[in-house]
C-alpha cells in the first residue's frame, strides 16, 4: 500500500517536472490497481438513508471501459433496518465516468448507472431475494449516494507545486492504458 502512494505521488512529481520542461508528457496515467487502491481509501462507505436504513457499502472491484470513457464498480453492500434489524445483503454493479473537480481538487464518479443488483434478506430460515420493486429502489439510492462521490483528492502540496509551475489538473479520460489526468496551464490551453 505504501509502495502505491510512494508511486502515486512519484507520478506526479514527474507530471510537474514536465510541465516545466519542453514536450513533456501531457498526462499521468493509473492502471486499474492502482485505481483500485485509490477507492479503496475512501471505502467502506457508510450511510444513513432516510433515516430507516445504515448502509454499509465496501471497495468495489474495477474494470475499465475505455471505448466508453467510463469505468466500472462491483461493489458489495449491507444494507440494515434500522427498525427490524435484519440486514440485507448483495452486491451492485455500477458504470460512471469520472471529471476532475477544481473547488477540492478531487476526481469525481459522475454519471452513475446501476447496471445490476442482487439483494437477499438474511433471516434465520436462510436467505431470500427481494422483491423487484425493492432492487429498483436500491439501485435508485445507490446512483444518489454514488453520484459526485470523491474517488481521490491531490494532496494540498502537490497542487500548490502545480500552480507555482503554472499548471492544474484538467481532464480525466478512461483509456485502455488506465485513467489518466490532463495537465493544462492555467488560464486554459494544454502543455506545449
Amino acid at each position: 500500500m505504501k509502495s502505491i502512494r510512494v508511486w502515486i505521488v512519484a507520478c506526479f512529481s514527474l507530471a510537474l517536472a514536465a510541465c516545466s520542461g519542453l514536450g513533456g508528457p501531457r498526462t499521468v496515467t493509473f492502471d486499474e490497481a492502482q485505481i483500485g487502491v485509490m477507492l479503496a481509501r475512501q471505502f467502506p462507505v457508510q450511510r444513513r438513508v432516510m433515516e430507516l436504513f445504515d448502509v454499509d457499502i465496501a471497495a468495489p472491484t474495477l474494470k475499465l471501459i475505455p471505448e466508453r470513457n467510463r469505468l466500472v464498480g462491483d461493489f458489495a453492500l449491507v444494507s440494515t433496518d434500522r427498525l427490524s434489524r435484519r440486514p440485507v445483503r448483495g452486491r451492485l454493479v455500477l458504470e460512471s465516468a469520472l471529471r476532475f473537480e477544481q473547488a477540492d481538487q478531487s476526481v469525481r464518479l459522475v454519471q452513475v448507472r446501476v447496471q445490476q443488483v442482487e439483494l437477499e434478506a438474511v433471516a434465520p430460515s436462510g436467505a431470500s431475494s427481494l422483491p423487484p420493486a425493492a432492487q429498483r429502489a436500491a439501485a435508485a439510492v445507490a446512483e444518489q449516494l454514488l453520484e459526485d462521490f470523491a474517488i481521490y483528492r491531490i494532496p494540498p502540496q502537490r497542487i500548490e507545486a502545480l500552480r507555482t509551475a503554472g499548471f492544474r489538473p484538467g481532464a480525466v479520460t478512461v483509456t485502455a492504458r488506465g485513467v489518466e489526468v490532463t495537465f493544462e496551464r492555467i488560464g486554459g490551453g494544454q502543455m506545449p
